[in-house]
């Protein structure tokens, strides 16, 4: 048993017709007639009955046709909320340090606005690399992350600009300073990010542009 035959048991249900229930379905009429036959094989019992040059439902047709349509009902309802979700669903992406605040707040004055009442939101925390490459494969809509280069098919929108903090005990050698030239970490040991981060991979590039190789003595995927 299949979908489509269900279809062509209402349809001829309702019309009590073969030829005009294959015009309304667009089969031709063997078609039609053989998918009510294997129907019938299939549930070892006869659906309809010819009444002159019509059809009618047999008794056990009847009883058949109320469980078809409640649940073609069913299934309808169920396609149309799926649709109905997934044209007002956007999947957003996003990297750690938006998580506490920028992200919470821009979905919150989104869905404020009565106009956007019926939209959802699926909230996905993961890396740069990741959420471009799942932005290509269609998993995510929207993605807030470090700018890539070398990606001719995204368009980068820049939205926040933040510095790059150096942490250290209060007893540092650096501590007393505000700011520090980057080669200056050339002699300490570091706790950096992932070299496939966003993060990871710009700070490489500024180490090697700087031409120092400090060393890592930890990676973390986000502070």
């Amino acid at each position: 048993m299949n979908l489509n035959q269900l279809y062509y048991f209402k349809t001829i249900a309702k019309l009590e017709h073969y030829n005009l229930a294959a015009q309304k379905l667009n089969v031709s009429q063997p078609s039609l007639s053989a998918a009510i036959a294997n129907l019938e094989k299939e549930l070892s019992i006869s659906l309809f009955k010819k009444v002159g040059r019509n059809i009618k439902l047999t008794e056990h047709g009847e009883m058949f046709l109320n469980y078809v349509e409640n649940s073609l009902d069913v299934l309808e309802e169920g396609i149309n909320k799926l649709k109905k979700l997934n044209s007002s669903m956007i999947k957003l992406a996003y990297v750690f340090p938006l998580s506490t605040s920028y992200i919470p707040k821009l979905v919150k004055e989104y869905l404020e606005n009565p106009q956007n009442k019926d939209v959802n939101f699926t909230l996905k925390q993961d890396l740069t690399f990741d959420i471009i490459k799942k932005i290509k494969a269609d998993e995510y809509d929207i993605g807030f992350c470090s700018k890539v280069g070398n990606e001719p098919t995204l368009n980068f929108i820049p939205l926040i600009e933040q510095k790059i903090v150096l942490i250290v005990p209060k007893n540092h050698k650096l501590a007393t300073k505000t700011e520090i030239e980057i080669k200056e970490l050339q002699n300490y040991d570091l706790i950096s990010y992932f070299k496939e981060s966003g993060m990871g991979r710009f700070l490489s590039k500024a180490f090697e542009h700087h031409n120092i190789k400090p060393t890592i003595s930890f990676e973390a995927e986000n502070e």
